[in-house]
């Protein structure tokens, strides 16, 4: 630690808090690591995967992801298993950049000159997999999006802070992290990149540093170079790309308002009165811990006390998000509520703030009345007590400290709302910037305790990761078994590591894997997949879905865009394609869109094999085309 009066390095009890946070941050990578080998989800993961194997047989999308991981398909082919644990590389590489720029930030803006210490820089960066709390771990656009953010942040962070004498490494290194992670935002989701440009210019206004200035001069010149270079790739011409990408909101559109809300709807999900309970609880849990790292003297009954008050909350957290069948739940929010407590702390701090204070709460007391979204009413509510706050400072760089803190407080906003899913779903998962902002806070506004406070909460947030993927493997997403209960080993294809399922989905992909070969099924051989759930049984089979990655079934207006998007598929591949049918199943494609696309279904076809899914508990038929 940097701050000598705490002396926390010679302190015994303080070596303790940070061995214990080092030993989670290797439980949390060892755990994610176990989990990658276990289970898959017959619906969103097969589309994630489907899509990175064969990219270029689509004619439309709305995100670029399969291109940007189809370099996993070639170096690791059908190797679910390491695809998986490149994308959980990739999310703590960029989550560790974020901890460094925030290091490098704080010891350049603050007049003490503090170093942020490692093991909160690691703690910060393991907490990214809060991101698996929703228990979907092959790379999707989500997690490249989350990358994305983390990269474009690191760098505009890193050219505001660092050390003078490296001006030069530290505008390229700047310059190169945002422009890879435009890049990666705008590859997985282009919504995204609209609120990270406007945070980058109010980054630069508040800032005010010509280093700023050519940093972005610099990554812009980058962004443009290079995505011209993937433009060709993907779509051989800069139209061909756009056109593609037109196709694929048209043709998603047709499945509104039910697959995609509304940006309306986006923004406008408010909490249960549990749910609330809740999050205030956190916050109270949190207050207390950092009112307690402000004493002078932290005696072992104080260690004690915030160490019990970390242990149950990360208890907490894990039963929320069981409770919630790892779907939407609140308790990814909890760095948010330590935000919020860490603010109420320092407002309290200046008396004159106290009547400022009651009014934004009242305010907020109204956008709640209101309905508007409750994690976007508290991001508000953040805003506005930073905004009061920086307002209140002698200094001008502890100012400039807070309004980056505000900046990063909508980071998972911004984030949420490029998903195209609802933000308080989405927000949660990229809550690593909520744990940044923290620190940061931390280190800005309580110089004399932030030494205790940042390996408390470091080492409190660390914990509450591992407790929720503990939590999130106990109800992964469309699985109908926890994760340590997928214990039969499989191969897939030509992969080099096996995956462990349940028993069940081993019978069913191995049923009709079996009956498939003896058919004279080859690999890539076209499949039109009429379930409208199983993208993953294709993957399995190393066969090709055609017509698009994932045909979504279950929607009102799912017969027209499978019919649209099969009529784009040359006659050939269509007439030699295999059909995979859910008859009795409940979000099935109705089988007259074969007729629709000029395809004799059933008659031209032979059944080859059926085979039971316990999820939802479907019958699937694959058949075969006749012998003409």
């Amino acid at each position: 630690m940097s701050a000598k009066p705490e002396d926390t390095d010679g302190l015994l009890v303080w070596k303790f808090w940070r061995a214990a946070g080092y030993l989670l941050v290797v439980l949390n990578v060892g755990l994610f690591v176990l989990f990658c080998t276990r289970g898959l989800d017959l619906t969103d993961e097969g589309f994630y995967l489907n899509w990175i194997k064969d990219p270029w047989e689509y004619s439309f999308f709305l995100t670029a992801t399969g291109f940007f991981f189809h370099p996993l398909a070639l170096i690791f082919p059908d190797n679910i298993v390491a695809w998986r644990w490149a994308g959980g590389a990739l999310l703590l590489g960029s989550a560790f950049a974020l901890g460094c720029s925030i290091r490098s930030y704080v010891y350049r803006w603050l007049p003490e000159k503090p170093e942020l210490p490692l093991s909160a820089v690691l703690t910060l960066s393991t907490t990214v997999l809060f991101f698996y709390s929703w228990w979907l771990p092959s790379p999707g656009y989500n997690l490249l999006n989350l990358a994305g953010c983390l990269l474009f942040t690191a760098g505009l962070l890193f050219s505001a802070g660092g050390d003078d004498r490296v001006y030069g490494f530290r505008m390229v290194s700047s310059a190169g992290l945002t422009s890879l992670g435009a890049i990666a935002i705008w590859m997985a989701r282009p919504s995204t990149a609209f609120p990270m440009a406007l945070f980058a210019m109010i980054f630069l206004v508040v800032h005010k540093r010509r280093e700023v200035l050519v940093s972005l001069i610099w990554a812009t010149f980058l962004t443009l170079i290079f995505s011209a270079v993937i433009a060709l790739a993907i779509g051989g011409t800069f139209q061909g790309l756009v056109d593609h990408y037109r196709l694929g909101f048209d043709l998603i559109s047709l499945l509104r308002p039910p697959f995609l809300p509304s940006i309306r709807d986006q923004f406008w999900y408010t909490f249960s009165h549990f749910d609330w309970i809740f999050f205030l609880g956190a916050a109270a849990i949190a207050f207390l811990i950092i009112q307690l790292g402000r004493l002078d003297r932290t005696g072992p009954w104080l260690h004690g006390l915030a160490a019990l008050a970390v242990v149950a909350v990360s208890i907490c957290i894990g039963m929320k998000i069981v409770a919630d069948d790892g779907g939407r739940s609140v308790a990814r929010l909890v760095p948010l509520s330590t935000v919020i407590a860490l603010l109420v702390i320092s407002i309290f701090r200046a008396s004159k703030l106290n009547l400022a204070f009651i009014l934004v709460l009242i305010a907020a007391s109204v956008l709640v009345w209101w309905s508007l979204s409750s994690v976007l009413t508290i991001v508000i509510l953040a805003s506005l007590l930073l905004a009061l706050i920086s307002r209140s400072l002698d200094s001008d760089d502890r100012a400039k400290a807070c309004w980056t803190a505000l900046l990063l407080c909508w980071v998972p906003i911004a984030f949420g709302f490029g998903s195209g899913n609802t933000i308080d779903l989405l927000s949660g998962l990229a809550s690593v910037f909520w744990m940044a902002v923290v620190f940061l806070l931390a280190m800005a506004l309580l110089t004399t305790a932030h030494g205790r406070i940042v390996e408390w909460i470091g080492v409190g947030f660390v914990c509450a990761t591992f407790v929720a993927l503990v939590g999130a493997a106990s109800k992964p997403y469309r699985l109908t078994h926890p994760l340590w209960a997928q214990n039969e080993c499989t191969w897939i294809g030509r992969s080099s590591l096996p995956i462990c399922l349940d028993p069940a989905s081993v019978r069913y992909f191995r049923q009709i894997e079996k009956a498939a070969l003896m058919s004279g099924f080859a690999r890539s051989t076209p499949i039109i997949d009429l379930t409208g759930t199983a993208p993953s049984t294709i993957f399995f089979l190393e066969g090709l879905p055609i017509g698009s990655a994932w045909l979504l079934g279950g929607y009102p207006n799912s017969e027209e865009f499978t019919r649209r998007a099969l009529d784009m598929v040359p006659r050939d591949q269509l007439g030699r394609a295999w059909v995979l049918t859910a008859p009795e199943g409940h979000r099935p494609i109705p089988d007259t869109v074969m007729k629709a696309v000029g395809l004799n279904f059933p008659l031209d076809y032979e059944e080859i094999v059926r085979s039971r899914t316990e999820y939802e508990n479907e019958t699937h038929v694959l058949w075969k085309p006749k012998s003409k």
